[in-house]
C-alpha cells in the first residue's frame, strides 16, 4: 500500500513539473530540458534487442536501440532502421584527372575506367589560314583574311580628305567648307600704351579691361623715404608710416676713437672708446727696433740689396724675367668670328665660334602650309603636321569675360553659359602678403615678414662688429 502511494505521488510530481532530473543535483535543471541525466558514475543503457527485435517494430520517428546482432545503435526514421555506424571511408569512390603535357589529359573514374580527353588548339599556319583541333579528330582550317573588311582615309592636299568604306565607294569631305560654316574666331590685344586688353568673343563681342586702372585701384606698395635729417620714413602696405631715427641710434651706441701724430715730437697719440689718451713715441720705437736695408737700381737691368748686416746682394731682374715669365694672347676677329689663343709657348689656337655655334645649336620650325594645317619640324627633322582646322571644330567652345570697375568684379561666363564672379578687391585683400618694420628705440628694430615670423636686428651690435673708423 505504501508503494502504490509513493508510485502515486511520483507520478503527480511529474504531472506537475514536466520536467525530471536523474542522478546528481536532481535540483538543477536547464529550463529547456524535459529529461536530464547527470551523473559521473552511471550511464544511460538505452533498449537492447536482436535485430529481428527490431524490425519488428515501428516506434516514432526519432527511436533509438542497441542492436545486439550489429552491436550498433539503430535509428528508426522514415520506416526505416538506419545504423549510426557507418564508416565514410569504406565507401568513398574516387576519381582523378592528370594532364599528360602532350595535349592530353587522363581521366580515371570510382571504377577504374580510363579515358583520355584531348585539349582543344589553334594554331597560326603562317600563310593568313589558321588551323582549330577541338580534339574529336577532326581540325577545321579557315583563312581568317576572307573576313575582313577595310576602310581607308587619305587626305587630298587641297583641304579635302576621301574616306573609302568597306564596299569601296569613296566620300569626299572638304574640311574648308566645314571649317568656313563651323568656324568661330576670337581674338586678344593688349594696348601697352593705354594699358587696355581687349577681348574679342566668337559672337563679336568685344570686352575691355583697363590694367592700368586695375593696379591702380588694386595693387599696394610698400616705400621707404630718407627724410635727410638722419631719419628714414617707412610706408606699409596698409599706409602705416614709420620714422626710425638713424641719428638718434648711432649717437646712442656708436663708439669713437682717435689717432693724433705730431711730426714734430714724433709722438702718436691714440684715444679709445673711453677718452683715455695713449702716446707712442713713434722716433724712439724705431731707434729702438730699426734695422735698416737698402735696394739700389744699378741701371743695367740688376738691383742691389743690402741687409741690415751690411752685407749685398745682386739680383739680375732681366734673367729672372727672361727666365720665369710666360706670356699669352687672345684676339677675336668680329669679321671671322675667329678667337685666336695664343699660349706661354707662342703656339696659336683658333677657335671658329660661328662654326661651334652652328655644330651644338638645335633648332626647330613650325611652317603654316595655308590649308589649316601647320608643320612642325623637331631637332632631328622629324616633320608632324598638325590640323588645326579640325582641333578648332572638335574643341572649340565659346566664353565671355566682363569687368565692372565700379564692384572690381571679373565675370566669367563659360562655355555653358554659367557665370562666374570673382571680386578682385578681395582676391587681392585675401592673398596679398604685407610686412611691416618697427623702431623698438633700443638700438634694434623688428621686421615682420608675409608669414607674421618677427626678426630683431640689432643696429647697435652691427655698428659696433662692423663700423671702421678713420
Amino acid at each position: 500500500m505504501k508503494k502504490i502511494i509513493l508510485l502515486l505521488i511520483v507520478c503527480m510530481s511529474l504531472t506537475m513539473n514536466a520536467q525530471v532530473k536523474i542522478g546528481n543535483n536532481p535540483n538543477t535543471i536547464d529550463s529547456n530540458s524535459i529529461l536530464e541525466l547527470e551523473s559521473n558514475e552511471k550511464v544511460l543503457v538505452v533498449s537492447r534487442m536482436s535485430n529481428s527485435q527490431m524490425i519488428s517494430i515501428t516506434p516514432l520517428n526519432g527511436a533509438i536501440v542497441y542492436n545486439t546482432d550489429e552491436q550498433c545503435l539503430f535509428q528508426f526514421n522514415n520506416s526505416t532502421w538506419t545504423s549510426l555506424c557507418v564508416d565514410v571511408m569504406d565507401n568513398e569512390t574516387i576519381t582523378t584527372l592528370v594532364d599528360n603535357n602532350d595535349g592530353s589529359f587522363t581521366y580515371t573514374n570510382e571504377n577504374g575506367t580510363i579515358t583520355i580527353i584531348q585539349k582543344a588548339s589553334l594554331i597560326d599556319n603562317g600563310d593568313g589560314t589558321f588551323t582549330f583541333d577541338n580534339g574529336d579528330g577532326t581540325p577545321i582550317t579557315f583563312n581568317g583574311s576572307n573576313s575582313e573588311t577595310l576602310t581607308s582615309l587619305v587626305y587630298n592636299g587641297d583641304g579635302t580628305i576621301t574616306y573609302t568604306d568597306e564596299d569601296g565607294v569613296d566620300s569626299i569631305i572638304d574640311l574648308a567648307t566645314i571649317i568656313g560654316d563651323f568656324e568661330t574666331v576670337t581674338v586678344a590685344n593688349y594696348d601697352s600704351a593705354t594699358g587696355i586688353y581687349t577681348y574679342t568673343n566668337e559672337d563679336g563681342t568685344v570686352f575691355s579691361l583697363n590694367l592700368a586702372d586695375l593696379i591702380s585701384t588694386l595693387e599696394t606698395v610698400t616705400t621707404l623715404v630718407d627724410n635727410g635729417d638722419g631719419t628714414i620714413t617707412y610706408t606699409d602696405e596698409d599706409g602705416i608710416e614709420t620714422v626710425i631715427d638713424i641719428a638718434t641710434m648711432v649717437g646712442d651706441f656708436e663708439t669713437l676713437t682717435f689717432l693724433n701724430y705730431d711730426t714734430t715730437t714724433s709722438d702718436l697719440t691714440y684715444i679709445d672708446e673711453n677718452g683715455v689718451p695713449s702716446i707712442y713715441n713713434l722716433g724712439a720705437i724705431i731707434a729702438t727696433l730699426e734695422t735698416t736695408t737698402t735696394l739700389v737700381d744699378n741701371g743695367d737691368g740688376t738691383i742691389t740689396y743690402t741687409d741690415e748686416d751690411g752685407v749685398d746682394t745682386i739680383i739680375n731682374i732681366a734673367t729672372m724675367i727672361d727666365e720665369f715669365e710666360t706670356l699669352t694672347f687672345f684676339s677675336y676677329d668680329a669679321a671671322t668670328s675667329e678667337l685666336t689663343y695664343t699660349d706661354e709657348d707662342g703656339t696659336p689656337n683658333v677657335f671658329n665660334l660661328g662654326d661651334l655655334v652652328a655644330a651644338l645649336e638645335t633648332t626647330t620650325t613650325i611652317v603654316d602650309n595655308g590649308d589649316g594645317t601647320i608643320t612642325y619640324t623637331d631637332e632631328d627633322g622629324v616633320d608632324t603636321i598638325i590640323n588645326i582646322a579640325t582641333m578648332i571644330d572638335e574643341f572649340e567652345t565659346l566664353t565671355f569675360f566682363s569687368y565692372d570697375a565700379a564692384t572690381s568684379e571679373l565675370t566669367y561666363t563659360d562655355e555653358d553659359g554659367t557665370p562666374n564672379v570673382f571680386n578682385l578687391g578681395d582676391l587681392v585683400a585675401a592673398l596679398e602678403t604685407t610686412t611691416t618694420i618697427v623702431d623698438n628705440g633700443d638700438g634694434t628694430i623688428t621686421y615682420t615678414d608675409e608669414d607674421g615670423v618677427d626678426t630683431i636686428i640689432n643696429i647697435a651690435t652691427m655698428i659696433d662688429e662692423f663700423e671702421t673708423l678713420t
